[in-house]
């Protein structure tokens, strides 16, 4: 099987609803510089490494993985061509889904003036 050389910088960025119990998990990453990639593998999984079944996404660089439950979670991406092969994982990223959003923090901002 042919190994693909991936570079994936992947960026995750969190996004909730107020009071939800669930949240959608963005996930963002570079395309491969390999030229005969066809597409993507999304892999998630709540161990570091352990992942489930992946989601083929196809010829983009972006994919939201909608309505995740409370917990912790990590997500690789992988490469493939048309004849299947695929490369190893990406970078893994991590994110913490929280049952309820954190409290709003208040910051307080005092002008000193010059003497």
């Amino acid at each position: 099987m042919r190994k693909f050389i991936l570079c994936l910088a992947m960026l995750m960025t969190l996004t909730a609803a107020t009071c939800v119990q669930a949240a959608d998990v963005k996930l963002a990453w570079d395309h491969s510089i390999t030229p005969t990639v066809t597409g993507y593998k999304v892999y998630m999984g709540s161990a570091t490494g352990v992942y489930g079944t992946p989601i083929t996404i196809g010829y983009v660089t972006t994919y939201t993985v909608p309505n995740v439950a409370p917990g912790k979670y990590f997500f690789a991406v992988t490469a493939f061509d048309a004849q299947g092969n695929e490369s190893g994982y990406s970078n893994e990223v991590s994110t913490t889904i929280n049952a309820k959003p954190a409290a709003p923090v208040t910051l307080t901002i005092t002008v000193i003036p010059k003497p």
